[in-house]
């Protein structure tokens, strides 16, 4: 029989790995409905999110994943680069059904597009990126679960998941968390084992592109360092 709580050591090493990915951080200004997340504001602006709150809201959250019949008919929508990664090893392990990439309006409440699906909960990714996703859900009376950080709008969000929703690192493991407990409530998993698959397989991973953008660097100055190259080898 699969163990229906988190225990201590689970709990410790969920803060553990939340606070080493900077899932806890928050964004520089707060929702009025996100106020009671926050612990705290950190000395270079950003708010702090209240961990308990983040597991105690993953806890609910799997248990509605759980609580639903087919796992099919639970939809996870991720738009952002970042987040379609987590969204499609999350569905590959739960079960659940993946819409990573742009959303095509209409999906939830026009019969005629091909994409036309009738879920019965959703996970969203970011609700601002995703908010025409959240509306369709609204229409269609499907619940909506959501990984919220501290300036996120909670409009139409029946299950808000406090949380840095922006960051690679920090979204891939609060997929991974929640895979995990799904896992662990439909009993596949055992809580006094460790589940074999890592927090990184979830991970966002940067391309040669993304790499050039944190760097600052264009293609311009790109072609412009390899001629240089080019020419010191002629010279020599």
């Amino acid at each position: 029989m699969a163990v229906a709580y988190i225990t201590k050591e689970q709990k410790d090493d969920m803060l553990k790995r939340m606070v080493l990915t900077n899932a806890h951080l928050g964004t520089e200004k707060v929702e009025p409905k996100m106020a009671s997340h926050v612990f705290s504001r950190a000395a270079e602006g950003h708010h702090v999110i209240n961990i308990e709150h983040t597991i105690e809201k993953l806890a609910l959250a799997a248990r509605i994943v759980v609580a639903t019949p087919n796992p099919k008919d639970v939809c996870v929508v991720a738009s952002r680069d970042v987040a379609n990664r987590p969204a499609l090893k999350f569905a590959h392990y739960t079960g659940a059904t993946a819409m990573a990439g742009r959303w095509t309006a209409g999906t939830l409440t026009n019969q005629i597009t091909k994409q036309f699906m009738e879920p019965r909960v959703a996970i969203i990714a970011n609700p601002e990126d995703d908010a025409q996703a959240i509306a369709e859900c609204s229409r269609a009376n499907i619940c909506v679960i959501a990984f919220c950080t501290s300036d996120s709008p909670l409009q139409y969000v029946d299950v808000a998941i406090p949380c840095n929703n922006r960051g690679a690192q920090a979204l891939g493991l609060m997929f991974w968390l929640l895979a995990r407990e799904v896992r662990y409530l439909k009993g596949l998993l055992p809580r006094a084992e460790a589940w074999d698959v890592m927090p990184d397989f979830f991970m966002h991973r940067l391309t040669n592109d993304d790499r050039k953008k944190d760097d600052g660097i264009s293609d311009d100055d790109e072609d412009a360092e390899s001629q240089a190259e080019d020419a010191e080898a002629q010279v020599e």
